[in-house]
């Protein structure tokens, strides 16, 4: 009972963060108009990703607003309005939605999907075939597996690992240096307080 309270009151905070909203790509350009307040993620929500540095050039809404040096490798689905970070890896086949979010030094390979709507932290990882929701928060330094797969509006908390083949269901609130073993399944609606046992 109370995992379900502290469940519901944490994604109402989250949704009165989506108030504002997120302006990075048509402020740096002069040659941009300022998307509407559900085309970006709020600045909030890039905190709680742990966000620290977005590109400082972004062309014309609609297209990506890519950081210097990042590939978009040839196969590549890539949505409207996408921001990508710099030093970010991108792999082949990967598909991404859109209003993406991706922080700086994150690496997503071959085969992986995310979703509308995602928010990747800085220095996280989405291993080979990964599947993550839309409007999936990762905190930084988030290792998801391969295989694994994330419902829609799950939030993950930085440094969390989410081992190979693991299936978190929709709304699910993972916690800092939270861990799902290998092959787990995570109802939906749930809250995951488990410490990596390494640490």
């Amino acid at each position: 009972m109370i995992k379900r309270v502290l469940a519901g009151i944490r994604k109402s905070v989250f949704v009165l963060l989506t108030t504002a909203a997120f302006f990075a790509c048509a402020s740096q350009s002069p040659l941009t108009q300022a998307p509407s307040l559900t085309d970006h993620a709020a600045s909030s929500e890039r905190d709680v990703a742990g966000i620290q540095n977005i590109p400082n050039k972004c062309s014309t809404i609609g297209n990506p607003c890519v950081a210097p040096g990042v590939k978009i490798p040839p196969g590549t689905i890539l949505g409207a309005h996408p921001v990508i970070g710099r030093g970010t890896v991108l792999g082949e086949r990967i598909t991404i939605g859109d209003n993406v979010i991706i922080g700086s030094w994150v690496a997503i390979n071959t085969g992986a999907t995310l979703g509308n709507g995602v928010i990747v932290g800085d220095g996280s990882r989405i291993e080979n075939d990964a599947k993550i929701g839309n409007h999936v928060i990762l905190g930084s330094n988030v290792v998801i597996g391969s295989g694994a797969v994330v419902g829609d509006r799950c939030v993950i908390g930085r440094g969390a690992l989410v081992q190979d083949d693991a299936s978190i269901g929709a709304a699910t609130d993972i916690a800092e240096d939270g861990y799902v073993p290998p092959g787990s399944r995570i109802a939906a609606h749930s809250v995951v307080a488990t410490v990596h046992p390494e640490l």
